[in-house]
């Protein structure tokens, strides 16, 4: 009997220490959620070593665009070109031509260059129109003998006369060649007049002394300041 009691109170003792030992266990932390998916504690951990780096991302992203906003940008030499042409408007036309061609052979790889007398008539041609311009406008200025370059020029486009410049000056009773000796003036002045453009536009005639209002059908568009009148 007295068995019997001691039993029954080791099976009410042991009732009333199982709670009390359980709450000595500590208990398993919950799976951290994000979202639906539980995330496992090597990836909190792999996201905790990230972080650094993404703060140094931060860090060294505005010193990169930075860098990449201080390269030099590439040279528009077009627009170079054209900004250096401004620069000589103000030049008379001798000076401004020289200056214009000089900037034509820098930039040659980055424009369209003009075609030149060179590349269109030969060289005994040229010879022949060059002396003419030295003799007609001898020692004048340059805007006169790009006057003379201008008709030679206009004659040789036109259907009136023959393409071949050697024989519009040699034929008979139209223009003087007997000089020999060019000067620089007188090639700037053909090259300009080929060139740059027509400056008397469109006279196929010109002519010293007396200037009738209208001369062999042609009418006079203009006197040049050594005397000569223009006509067309």
């Amino acid at each position: 009997m007295r068995k019997k009691h001691i039993f029954i109170l080791f099976a009410f003792y042991s009732i009333l220490t199982i709670p009390i030992l359980s709450l000595n266990v500590k208990p398993k932390e919950p799976k951290k959620i994000k979202g639906n998916k539980e995330v496992k504690e090597e990836q909190l951990d792999y996201a905790t070593i990230s972080k650094p780096i993404i703060d140094l991302q931060i860090t060294l992203s505005p010193e990169i665009k930075s860098v990449n906003e201080n390269k030099e940008k590439p040279i528009d030499y077009v627009a170079e070109y054209n900004e250096k042409l401004d620069l000589i408007d103000s030049y008379n036309e001798q000076e401004w031509f020289i200056a214009y061609k000089l900037l034509q052979d820098e930039y040659s790889e980055y424009i369209e260059t003009d075609t030149t007398i060179y590349e269109t008539f030969s060289s005994d041609q040229i010879t022949y129109m060059q002396r003419c311009i030295e003799t007609e406008v001898y020692q004048a200025p340059f805007d006169n003998k790009c006057n003379v370059a201008s008709v030679i020029l206009n004659r040789v486009t036109s259907d009136r006369w023959s393409s071949n410049p050697t024989i519009v000056i040699t034929s008979k009773n139209q223009f003087a060649y007997f000089r020999t000796n060019i000067t620089e003036s007188t090639i700037l002045a053909l090259e300009y007049a080929y060139q740059i453009g027509d400056t008397t536009n469109g006279c196929v005639a010109f002519r010293s002394g007396n200037k009738p209002n209208s001369w062999i059908g042609l009418n006079l568009q203009f006197v040049d300041e050594v005397g000569h009148g223009f006509y067309k």
